[in-house]
C-alpha cells in the first residue's frame, strides 16, 4: 500500500527518543521517495534532526515561549493540510497539536501505559517481547506494512563542523569514551567508580580517556581533577549535541548510563558498554542494532522503580547500581573489544 504524499511526524522530545525517530524518516523515503516528510520537535534538539537527507521541512517548536506557541503550531498544521499524521510523542502537546484533525489522519503511539504501570508498581511482566522504542515507533505505520529495515538509528553532520572538529582533534581516535552524567540519581553510577574503571582501562592499553556529557554536568569536571590519576581528555559541556555524537563516533567503546549518549553511539555505531540501575530493557531503551552489553543487576524485586528514574533510591540501598562493581564493567568492556576485534 502506498504511503500518503505528505506526512507530519511529531516527536518534540528528548535527545534519545529523537535519535530513535530516525529509522522511521529512512523507512517512509525508502518506501514512497516521492512522500514530502515533515517533522516537528523542539527547537533544542533540532540539530538531531537538521542534516536528514530524508526529512523535507524540520518544523521546530520553541518549547520556552509557550505561550501561544502551541495555538500558532496547531494552526500552521491545520494549514498544511497534511495526508497522515504521525503522534510519536503522544503526549498533551502533540493532542493539541493536531486536534483539529480528523482521528483517521491520526495515528499515535502505542505507550503500553498499563504494561509500564504493573511493571513499576506491582513487578510483575507482562511485555509479551522485547521491543524498542525504535520499532514501537515503525508500529505507527503498521498500517503500510513499514518493515524494520535493521539498520539501526542515524545522524548527519554537515562538512563544516566535521571539518571543525578533525582540526581541534586531529589525532583523537580510537579512544575509551565515558559518559558518566544522566537526568536521575537512580540511573547514574557513582562517579568515584567511573573514576577507578577509566584508570583500569588505561593501565590496560593506554588508549585515551575522552569524557562526554552536557552543561548541566559541569560539576564533575571538579571531581575529575581531583580524583583521576591518568591522563584524560574533559569534553563534558564543551561540545553540541551534534558534536558530541561525531566524537563518539571516533571512540573504539563507549561506557555510559542508561542516558542519551547511550543511543548517541547507537546513531553513530559505536559499541557500547551501558549501565542500567532503576531502569529496564522491557520499557523500550536500551542500545539499539549497534554492538554492546547492558551490565544490570537481576532479581532484584524494586526493579523499575520508576520507567524515567529517580531523584533518590526510594528503597535507601541504592543495590540496582552498586552492585555493579567497577571490575565487572572492565571485564566486559574488554570482552567486547575482544568480539569486535574477532568478528
Amino acid at each position: 500500500m502506498q504511503l500518503p504524499q505528505k506526512i507530519l511526524v511529531i516527536r518534540l522530545s528528548s535527545i534519545g527518543d529523537i535519535l530513535l525517530t530516525t529509522p522511521v524518516y529512512r523507512l517512509i523515503k525508502k518506501m514512497s521517495p516521492k512522500t514530502e516528510l515533515h517533522v516537528i520537535t523542539k527547537r533544542e534538539f533540532g540539530e538531531l534532526l537538521a542534516y536528514s537527507p530524508h526529512i523535507d521541512k524540520l518544523l521546530l517548536f520553541n518549547s520556552r515561549e509557550e505561550k501561544g506557541e502551541l495555538k500558532k503550531w496547531k494552526a500552521r498544521i491545520k494549514a498544511e493540510k497534511y495526508d497522515f499524521i504521525a503522534d510519536l510523542h503522544n503526549n498533551f502537546r502533540s493532542h493539541v497539536l493536531t486536534a483539529d484533525y480528523p482521528p483517521a489522519k491520526v495515528r499515535r503511539l502505542k505507550k503500553y501505559k498499563k504494561e509500564r504501570f504493573i511493571l513499576v508498581h506491582f513487578g510483575r511482566n507482562l511485555y509479551n517481547i522485547l521491543r524498542s522504542v525504535a520499532q514501537r515507533y515503525i508500529d505507527v505505520f503498521h498500517t503500510w506494512e513499514m518493515i524494520d529495515d535493521g539498520k539501526g538509528a542515524e545522524i548527519f553532520w554537515p562538512d563544516n563542523m566535521v571539518k571543525k572538529m578533525d582540526e581541534l582533534f586531529p589525532e583523537l581516535y580510537n579512544f575509551t569514551g565515558i559518559a558518566p552524567g544522566a537526568a536521575f540519581m537512580t540511573k547514574t553510577w557513582p562517579l568515584e567508580r567511573f573514576a577507578q574503571l577509566a584508570e583500569n582501562l588505561y593501565e590496560h592499553n593506554k588508549n585515551p580517556v575522552v569524557f562526554f556529557g552536557g552543561p548541566e554536568e559541569a560539576a564533575v569536571e571538579s571531581f575529575l581533577k581531583s580524583e583521576l590519576k591518568i591522563p584524560y581528555i574533559n569534553l563534558i559541556g564543551k561540545l553540541s549535541l551534534l558534536e558530541s555524537t561525531y566524537m563518539i563516533s571516533r571512540a573504539s567503546l563507549l561506557i555510559t548510563n542508561d542516558s542519551s549518549p547511550m543511543h548517541m553511539a547507537g546513531a553513530v555505531q559505536t559499541p557500547v558498554i551501558a549501565l542500567m540501575g532503576s531502569s529496564v530493557k522491557e520499557l523500550g531503551f536500551y542500545p539499539y542494532r549497534n554492538r554492546n552489553k547492558v551490565l544490570e543487576v537481576h532479581g532484584l524485586s524494586c526493579r523499575p522503580c520508576s520507567h524515567i528514574g529517580r531523584h533518590k533510591c526510594p528503597k535507601k540501598h541504592f543495590d540496582c547500581m552498586l552492585q555493579i562493581e567497577p571490575d565487572v564493567v572492565f571485564e566486559a568492556s574488554l570482552q567486547l573489544l575482544e568480539e569486535i576485534k574477532n568478528s
